[in-house]
């Protein structure tokens, strides 16, 4: 599972593609034209504390 040290959005991806890369599991992204998805516009946040990278 993940670490419950996560606060906000983007560690938690970051976090499971190490450990993906650590097991020297491939990570398979398919082609942009099947896996599409709209961002929904938001405003920008300054990091917390908790997730500074």
């Amino acid at each position: 599972g993940y670490s419950n040290l996560y606060w906000g959005w983007g560690a938690e991806d970051d976090d499971l593609y190490y450990r993906l890369k650590e097991l020297s599991i491939k990570v398979i992204r398919p082609p942009a034209t099947i896996a599409r998805y709209k961002m929904l516009a938001h405003t920008k946040r300054v990091p917390s504390v908790w997730n500074k990278r």
